[in-house]
């Protein structure tokens, strides 16, 4: 005897069987399939995401300055450790500490130019933004080399210096730098 069975196969259970699998397989995999995002759906056709604009208008004029200061190199300062930490050597006591306040708050938005302290016309490559204070510039020197009996102070935005350069830079003394 045959384990087949004597019964013949009716077509028609096979074909409404097959359609109920491929319909129950389509329903399940779009079911499964990711959803688009919020606002993609809501987004015009045509139309893509674009970064915000970043503002350009304190990279097309002077830096006006209100006031200047310097003082020696305070480790116990905790915001001066941490912005130069990696500039001063540890014990370091000829270290000098150059703050710029600017008239207007520094736009801190990350972009290809960045501001930067004049000191007697040089460039100081350690300036820093102050994060505590939005309208301060901070640059330390490691000796006095730099400094001379009447200093000049002016601020720039690197990459547009004819352009932002101080109109009116602001001057201290040697002997007006703190201990």
């Amino acid at each position: 005897m045959s384990m087949m069975s004597n019964f013949p196969a009716d077509g028609r259970r096979r074909r409404i069987g097959f359609a109920l699998f491929a319909a129950l397989t389509v329903l399940c995999v779009g079911a499964c399939a990711p959803k688009p995002p919020e606002a993609a759906a809501t987004r015009p056709v045509g139309t893509s995401e674009r970064p915000p604009t970043i503002d350009r208008s304190a990279l097309t004029r002077p830096v006006a300055l209100r006031a200047v200061t310097a003082a020696q190199f305070d480790w116990r300062d905790a915001v001066l450790t941490r912005l130069f930490r990696r500039v001063v050597p540890e014990g370091a006591v000829e270290a000098i500490v150059i703050r710029v306040h600017t008239v207007d708050p520094i736009d801190s938005t990350p972009r290809a130019s960045i501001p930067a302290i004049v000191l007697n016309g040089t460039v100081l490559k350690t300036t820093r933004v102050d994060p505590t204070v939005g309208n301060q510039l901070v640059a330390v020197l490691l000796d006095r080399t730099l400094i001379k009996e009447r200093n000049i102070v002016a601020a720039v935005w690197l990459g547009n210096e004819t352009a932002t350069l101080t109109r009116n830079p602001l001057v201290f003394t040697s002997s007006e730098i703190r201990p």
